[in-house]
């Protein structure tokens, strides 16, 4: 993955922004980056500057809202995105290659909870808010659901259509926004809110679905349907289901090799493009950040200007 960073300038307070043909005559209209893969852009405001975290051997760029640090002792640049660390050896050539979170240098694990940084400690394997976001993230949230009330309709763009979910015997509809997984020729189940609901065919009926087969929670990350293996159903009653979902259903994971959290899978999934446009989820950057306060706890946040509209 490539990072790049851009220089921003601000106009003073009270003024209007130069227009852009003022702009090109003093030089100053803003450079243009174009990526053809993804991309995360961080930007400064004006150069970087440093600024020494106490205890430690680190400096952190403090014009900027991204996460960057420099390890004064080898003068290695260290980039938090998504809950994932790189490192370089220049901010503006790079190149930069991922960096194990478990090899990061020992200053990391030190930072004072009272330092503006010390939000990525979440993101930094073996600390307190590494094992507190490992908690809170296995956590799930509940509801009840009443069996004769809820609904689900389907809508398919023409007549439903299935591929195959790599790894498994399941299938699953392309041509809708619903998640919609055919276990066998009588056995549909779908999500929505949260809910599952089982019907003997592509369209229905649907019911309030009181199990889940167990081959629906083995579906890899590589699929886009993933973040269903994150809705539970825990119980039921003749007139009620007890439902749940993690924090997965969201897109936080826990890294396989770090055992911290981070948000998205990392792999790509096609849209569906038909008469309609059905975007995937999320599965990486969108100015997201896993952070952590001493009077909050964990959270993830989205950058401005981002909606996430799926399911």
């Amino acid at each position: 993955m490539s990072i790049q960073e851009q220089q921003q300038s601000k106009a003073p307070e009270g003024t209007s922004p130069p227009s852009l043909k003022e702009a090109d005559k003093e030089g100053k209209i803003p450079a243009i980056y174009v990526s053809s893969y993804p991309t995360e852009l961080l930007v400064t405001e004006g150069p970087p500057q440093l600024e020494a975290i106490p205890q430690t051997k680190l400096e952190y760029v403090k014009n900027t809202t991204a996460n960057i640090f420099r390890d004064t002792a080898v003068l290695d640049y260290y980039i938090l995105v998504a809950g994932r660390w790189f490192r370089s050896k220049s901010l503006e050539n790079g190149p930069r290659e991922f960096a194990d979170a478990k090899s990061l240098p020992t200053g990391f694990s030190t930072i004072p909870e009272s330092s503006p940084k010390a939000g990525v400690l979440v993101s930094v394997p073996g600390t307190g808010p590494t094992k507190e976001a490992l908690i809170a993230n296995s956590i799930p949230q509940t509801a009840t659901i009443t069996r004769d009330e809820a609904r689900l309709q389907v809508k398919y763009d023409g007549d439903p259509q299935f591929k195959n979910i790599e790894d498994t015997e399941l299938e699953y509809a392309f041509n809708t926004s619903t998640p919609v997984i055919r276990v066998d020729d009588q056995n549909y189940y779908a999500v929505e809110n949260a809910v599952w609901f089982a019907g003997p065919a592509p369209v229905g009926p649907w019911t309030v679905a009181t199990s889940v087969p167990a081959a629906i929670y083995s579906i890899p990350p590589s699929s886009s349907l993933h973040y269903v293996t994150y809705f539970k159903v825990y119980r039921s009653t003749r007139d009620v289901v007890y439902v749940g979902y993690t924090p997965g259903y969201y897109g936080t994971v826990v890294s396989s090799t770090t055992t911290t959290v981070v948000y998205g899978t990392g792999w790509y999934y096609p849209p569906y493009v038909g008469h309609y446009w059905y975007g995937a989820p999320y599965t990486y950057g969108v100015g997201v950040a896993s952070t952590w306060s001493s009077g909050t706890g964990w959270s993830i946040t989205i950058g401005v200007g981002y909606t996430y509209g799926y399911p």
